[in-house]
């Protein structure tokens, strides 16, 4: 376990919850969403906009098992260069979900929250550890957790695309040391997760 922690803000910071459909089988389009609804995100003060699991991919899993080039990503992917572009033109951070190729392009497939900093540069991402039976057909498991903040967990509550809320540091401080994928936790909360590491977003 990596337990060097980057230094907490000494400031509020203000997230966003992204709660929308990807569109089947169009990739280009749930990335067009991605970059409209981060721009609706800053336009509300947020410095963080967080998407549901495999937005950009979608969720249908045999278009991805049969077409991995066309439906899953890697880091030098030129496809999330719009992503990159809203980040830095709007100084906001994005963390995605998309299918994305184990890092030797062969071993197989992995369900990963891609993060992108305010830079526009994609960071290490997080591949989901605890996979549900229907999954391992298809994805790896990961093997590390990330911690990037902590995501509103009532958001589904709402109604909106997009919700805001803003985050004390004194909250954040309280959230460090969890394993930020509740989905993990909801699924497997009898195992214990991956080591996980601390990353910056600005």
């Amino acid at each position: 376990m990596n337990n060097k922690q980057a230094p907490l803000p000494q400031a509020p910071l203000r997230i966003a919850a992204a709660q929308a459909q990807p569109v089947s089988g169009d990739v280009t389009a749930n990335i067009a969403r991605t970059v409209e609804l981060t721009c609706l995100a800053a336009d509300r003060g947020a410095k963080l906009v967080v998407f549901p699991e495999k937005f950009i991919s979608g969720y249908e899993p045999d278009l991805i098992a049969g077409d991995p080039a066309k439906y899953a990503f890697d880091e030098h992917d030129a496809r999330l260069e719009p992503i990159r572009d809203v980040c830095r033109q709007r100084e906001i951070a994005v963390i995605v979900g998309a299918a994305t190729r184990c890092a030797d392009g062969v071993s197989g497939l992995h369900i990963s929250s891609l993060v992108f900093n305010r830079s526009g540069e994609l960071i290490e991402p997080y591949h989901k550890q605890h996979l549900y039976s229907s999954e391992t057909k298809i994805y790896r498991p990961g093997t590390q957790g990330c911690m990037y903040g902590n995501v509103v967990e009532d958001a589904s509550r709402e109604r909106e695309e997009v919700i805001t809320a803003l985050l004390d540091p004194a909250v954040l401080a309280d959230v460090r040391e969890r394993e930020t994928v509740l989905a993990d936790f909801k699924a497997h909360a009898d195992t214990t997760a991956g080591g996980y590491v601390v990353h910056r977003l600005d």
